[in-house]
């Protein structure tokens, strides 16, 4: 601005600079966002102690211009499948801008009622994919028991299973009303999570008996997982050394099919330590199971684990029918760990096969290489003209190679290799052919030459 319409406002009377800010607010709409915001910075500088109540009016507006300009992007977005992600920034700069006037604790419960029926008639849009951060926002925005029951009013309109769940939440953590949770609770007991919600309830207001006639309860009617229902009663039975129904839900637990690796750990564990061989083994069975089908690939090393403690604990006839399944496991999982089993057991042509498997795979695999060196000078006495193949080709891969170090390699495998033709098959004949062969077709490569000179 120029000295001279500084000079120009400076002398301005009181009411002619008001005059101008409201023709500039009516204008201008920036204006407006420009003004709330300066003298929302300025207002305990210009604004009297008495005026708390024009700080709450002005939060009022405040409040749902940010809410005007914050609709627009979420409607975009919805229509839009996701919306541009350069929208994502201003989405969030508004949300951030009502979550921060929020925390000034200085808006009217009626801006309070307002925000929430035109937050709640985005919320239940079809595919609102902002309906967490919505409700999110409303949970914020709720101070005392009226606005709650508001909130609440709000979710019931077309309430689903998600918003019933926050409902209850609201009444057993928010408003502490029990009853009123009690009563929504009892409701809707559906899945095995409900129940369990209901369980953990009476566990922590210490009536002990009606959680775990609620847990038995979630056990024979709840859907999905009762992963804690089954956790809760086994703790319980066990601590109070209640053997005959331990043993019960133990039945109905492997009779409905539960697959709760955790779980079946534990029973494992109680019938091991009760020396009952029977029943572990069973268990064993059905937790090795229950890891295998999980699907999850990373779960790899947890099935090699899980056999290893089968083969620990099985007796040798129980552990026969599993062995084939555990070795390809431990095949899939870790090459290395596979041969030293093979050789442990003597599957002698086992480990050669995959050695001369191992050949034709691309790349290079230093610590598995190393083994099946050290594996083929085993087994050169047991299958020499194997092994004279094997390292042939490792030979031939290192030549390629054509640097001084593979060179090297490659001349100490002929050097393995001669020792094989003359100490073992006795056939120095068919040694001098290969080698005079491999000279000629490496005859342009001098370092090679000059390394296999005296073989």
């Amino acid at each position: 601005m120029k000295d001279k319409q500084l000079k120009e406002l400076a002398a301005l009377k009181r009411i002619n600079l008001y005059q101008l800010v409201i023709h500039l607010l009516e204008i201008t709409p920036e204006a407006k966002r420009i003004a709330s915001k300066w003298i929302k910075k300025n207002v305990k500088k210009v604004v009297p102690p008495r005026a708390k109540k024009d700080d709450t009016l002005l939060n009022d507006e405040l409040l749902m211009e940010y809410w005007d300009n914050l609709q627009p992007i979420i409607s975009e977005s919805k229509e839009s499948d996701g919306g541009p992600r350069k929208n994502e920034t201003a989405l969030w700069d508004w949300i951030n801008k009502i979550m921060e006037l929020i925390k000034t604790k200085h808006i009217s419960r009626e801006a309070k009622f307002v925000f929430m029926d035109e937050l709640f008639s985005q919320y239940w849009q079809k595919k609102s994919q902002f309906g967490d951060i919505l409700i999110d926002t409303g949970f914020e925005i709720c101070e005392n028991k009226d606005e709650w029951e508001y909130f609440i009013n709000k979710l019931e309109e077309k309430a689903g299973e998600k918003e019933n769940k926050l409902i209850m939440d609201i009444y057993r953590y928010y408003l502490r009303n029990e009853d009123q949770y009690l009563k929504k609770r009892r409701k809707h007991l559906k899945t095995g999570n409900d129940y369990w919600d209901l369980a953990a309830f009476y566990r922590e207001k210490r009536k002990i008996k009606k959680a775990v006639e609620t847990a038995e309860k979630g056990i024979l009617k709840g859907t999905g997982s009762l992963k804690e229902l089954y956790e809760f009663l086994f703790t319980h039975y066990f601590y109070n050394k209640d053997m005959k129904n331990l043993r019960r839900i133990s039945q109905a637990m492997i009779k409905q099919g539960s697959q709760e690796p955790e779980l079946l750990e534990r029973l494992f564990k109680y019938h091991k330590r009760n020396k009952d061989y029977a029943r572990a083994k069973d268990i064993l069975l059905r937790w090795y199971k229950s890891v295998r089908d999980s699907g999850q690939p990373e779960d790899n090393i947890k099935i090699k684990n899980h056999l290893i403690k089968m083969r620990e604990y099985l007796k040798k006839s129980d552990w026969k029918t599993i062995e084939p399944e555990f070795l390809d496991y431990v095949k899939q999982d870790n090459i290395c760990h596979y041969l030293e089993i093979c050789w442990e057991k003597g599957m002698k042509k086992e480990i050669l096969e995959v050695m001369l498997a191992e050949l034709k795979k691309k790349g290079n695999r230093p610590v598995l290489i190393r083994q099946c060196d050290e594996f083929a000078e085993k087994l050169k006495n047991d299958f020499p003209g194997e092994i004279v193949e094997y390292y042939w080709k490792r030979t031939y891969k290192n030549i390629a190679l054509r640097n001084r170090q593979t060179i090297a390699k490659a001349i100490n495998y002929l050097k393995k290799t001669k020792k094989i033709y003359m100490n073992i098959l006795k056939d120095k004949k068919s040694w001098e052919r290969r080698i005079g062969n491999l000279k000629k077709e490496f005859k342009s490569y001098g370092a090679f030459l000059e390394g296999v000179k005296k073989l």
